[in-house]
C-alpha cells in the first residue's frame, strides 16, 4: 500500500506517522506533504501513484476538498480519507467521493480501524492499469480493458466504454507489465482480456463490447485456448 499524508500541521503528520509505526505494516510506503499544492505538484510533475491519501480538510490557500477535486481529475480511483476538526465540512466533501473521515485529534483505535478497512477495500478492488497519455497520468480498471492493439511504436487501449487510449509502449514492454492470467497475446499486434472473450474461432476471437473480430494467429491459438480454460476454471471453480 502506498499512502500520501497531506497536512499543514507537522504535529498531526507526526501522529499519523507514529500510528503507522505502531501497526508495523509489512508492505506500506508513505510520502508527506505540507500543502495541497505540494501534493498536486507530485501528481502533475512526478506522476504520483497512491492507493490512498490522508488529507487535511482545513489547509491554507488550497483546502483539502479543493485538493481532492483536482486529484480526481487525473485519478478517479485513489482512496481519499479526510482528516478534519469540523464536521461542518463533511457534506461539501461528498462530491469528491471520500472513503472515510477521521476527526482530530485522531485516536489510534480510529486510525487502526480505518487502515484495516482500507486494506479490505484494496483487496476487493479490481486491479488497475496506470499509464501516461498526453503527458497526463491515467488509471483505469483492468476489467474495463477489452484488448490492447499495437500500432507503430504505440499501443492502443480499447475499453468497454468505447474509448481508445494511446500510449508510447511496445507490445514486448506491455507484456512485461500486464497480468498474464488476465491478458493473453493472440496475434503479433493484439493482446486480449480473457474476461471479455465471447468466442474463439479458427482465425479470430470475438469479444464482448466490441463489434469487430480480433485476428488470431496459429502461433498463439493453443496458448489462448489453454489460458481461457484455466480462466474459466478459476472463475467458475469447475
Amino acid at each position: 500500500m502506498k499512502i500520501a499524508i497531506c497536512d499543514d500541521n507537522i504535529e498531526y503528520i507526526n501522529t499519523i506517522e507514529d500510528y503507522i509505526g505502531k501497526l508495523k505494516p509489512s508492505k506500506i510506503e508513505y510520502d508527506v506533504f505540507m500543502s495541497g499544492e505540494e501534493l498536486l505538484n507530485e501528481y502533475e510533475k512526478n506522476n504520483a501513484n497512491y492507493d490512498a491519501v490522508f488529507l487535511d480538510m482545513e489547509m491554507g490557500k488550497l483546502d483539502g476538498i479543493e485538493t481532492a477535486n483536482l486529484i480526481r481529475r487525473t485519478d478517479k480511483h485513489v482512496i481519499i480519507v479526510f482528516v478534519t476538526s469540523h464536521k461542518k465540512y463533511m457534506q461539501r466533501s461528498f462530491e469528491c467521493m471520500p472513503f472515510r473521515f477521521l476527526m482530530k485529534p485522531v485516536r489510534f483505535p480510529d486510525f487502526k480501524k480505518t487502515y484495516s478497512e482500507l486494506q479490505i477495500k484494496l483487496e476487493d478492488s479490481p486491479e488497475t492499469f496506470i499509464f501516461l497519455e498526453n503527458k497526463k497520468r491515467t488509471r483505469i480498471f483492468c476489467t474495463d480493458i477489452i484488448f490492447f492493439e499495437s500500432c507503430a511504436h504505440s499501443m492502443l487501449i480499447h475499453t468497454r466504454d468505447g474509448k481508445v487510449h494511446k500510449i508510447r509502449k511496445t507490445m514486448i514492454e506491455l507484456l512485461e507489465t500486464i497480468d498474464k492470467s488476465t491478458f493473453v497475446r493472440v496475434h503479433r499486434a493484439f493482446a486480449v482480456n480473457l474476461t471479455h472473450i465471447h468466442q474463439i474461432g479458427e482465425m479470430e476471437v470475438i469479444m464482448h463490447h466490441h463489434k469487430e473480430p480480433i485476428p488470431l494467429s496459429k502461433t498463439y491459438k493453443k496458448e489462448l485456448s489453454n489460458e481461457f480454460l484455466n480462466f474459466k476454471e478459476r472463475k467458475y471453480l469447475l
